[in-house]
């Protein structure tokens, strides 16, 4: 994981190769550390995917060098994930990763894994930015960023995905 951050803080001068909220794809293939006993890829191994994913898109946009630079936390805070259709060994497939909108507090990413004409995963990911154990608004990463337009808002699926988290966490209040 390291890597991906690093080779992004050490090619400064690089210009992005997508804006903000562009789709950014990336290839991979299953490898036989992917597997589980079932010869399929690992519910927990479609988390790191995702994560390698993620920060492509970073790296790609430009937000890995500039949250370095400004010392600038990017947190995964939620995740759902939809398991469509197992991917098996040696499988090629894509990542598409976007970055879908946002509210006050976080912004939202979108990622879907593609193979032979398919969608075969799709996940949600709620996304904190912290800076000296300060949250950050979207508001105020896009603006630090120069980026003139506001963070989209967010989609419908979105929103039902968070009045689920809601409650969800008025749930585990009362389990205590």
């Amino acid at each position: 994981m390291l890597y991906w951050i690093f080779q992004s803080y050490y090619r400064k001068n690089q210009k992005p190769k997508a804006q903000l909220l562009d789709r950014v794809k990336m290839t991979q293939s299953v490898s036989f550390k992917d597997l589980d006993i079932y010869q399929h890829v690992n519910n927990a191994r479609y988390l790191n995917k995702y994560e390698i994913a993620r920060w492509h898109f970073c790296i790609q946009t430009g937000l890995t060098k500039f949250l370095l630079e400004q010392r600038i936390q990017f947190i995964v805070v939620g995740a759902e994930l939809s398991y469509i259709k197992e991917l098996k060994w040696r499988e090629k497939f894509q990542i598409h990763t976007q970055l879908v909108g946002a509210d006050d507090k976080y912004v939202y990413f979108e990622q879907t894994i593609h193979s032979n004409g398919k969608i075969k995963n799709h996940g949600m990911f709620k996304v904190l930015f912290l800076q000296k154990k300060n949250k950050l608004s979207p508001a105020e990463i896009f603006q630090m960023m120069g980026v003139n337009n506001p963070p989209p808002q967010l989609p419908a699926h979105f929103e039902a995905w968070q009045k689920t988290i809601q409650e969800k966490k008025q749930y585990t209040k009362s389990l205590a």
